[in-house]
């Protein structure tokens, strides 16, 4: 899997047991590329591409940008939807189908019962989708993280699952992990077959060999 832009004269290679870590001296410059990615990734026109064994990926359904870690929510608009459509899916190929059948059954004679206790002429919905009711039941996720890094791979894993996000790119992510943090973080990344991309505004002291640092200086020269 790689990553190329044609502005920046740069080919990030995204290897199975390998991190590569963006280094940017210019704030400018960091700024630009966090901003561009972030954009495309929301589903914005831009020049990123994403591809493996040549064949291009589309960047809003299988890349994820974290900017913020406190913020990650597992709960988020998308994800829910996602384990709808994830849990609605599974539901109509096994035989809980029968089953909701029936209960859609008994809530469309509910309601017609209680419009007999009015004089008034009512109709109901003729149909009812099997994530309407999940919605109802507000079924979501529970979050049972207990720290930072926890938290980042409960939403890592939740993402890869129900999103399909194949690559995850990780801002200033060394602010908040040691380490011994990071190196856990690469080895469940490796084991659960995702890709990660760190994207950092200073250089690190302490060097990790699993890492591949770039560093982009103030003259958008590239140091490997």
């Amino acid at each position: 899997m790689k990553l190329v832009h044609p502005d920046f004269f740069l080919q990030i290679e995204l290897p199975e047991n390998k991190v590569p870590v963006l280094v940017f001296e210019s704030p400018s410059r960091f700024l630009e590329f966090v901003s561009q990615i972030k954009g495309q990734v929301n589903g914005d026109n831009g020049e990123w591409v994403l591809s493996e064994d040549g064949k291009a990926l589309n960047l809003s359904k299988t890349c994820e940008v974290i900017i913020d870690v406190f913020a990650l929510d597992i709960n988020q608009k998308k994800m829910i939807s996602a384990l709808y459509n994830h849990l609605e899916r599974d539901v109509f190929n096994c035989e809980l189908l029968s089953e909701w059948n029936s209960i859609y059954s008994i809530l469309a004679n509910f309601s017609e019962k209680t419009f007999e206790l009015l004089q008034y002429s009512l109709k109901y919905r003729d149909s009812l989708e099997i994530k309407d009711f999940f919605k109802f039941m507000n079924i979501s996720f529970e979050d049972s993280s207990d720290n930072v890094l926890e938290k980042i791979l409960n939403y890592m894993e939740l993402a890869s699952e129900i999103l399909g996000i194949r690559l995850f790119i990780l801002c200033n992510i060394k602010s908040y992990l040691d380490y011994k943090q990071l190196t856990y973080l690469y080895e469940q990344a490796f084991y659960k077959k995702y890709h990660l991309l760190l994207i950092e505004s200073h250089c690190s002291v302490e060097k990790n060999n699993i890492e591949n640092t770039i560093i982009i200086d103030q003259d958008n020269c590239i140091i490997s």
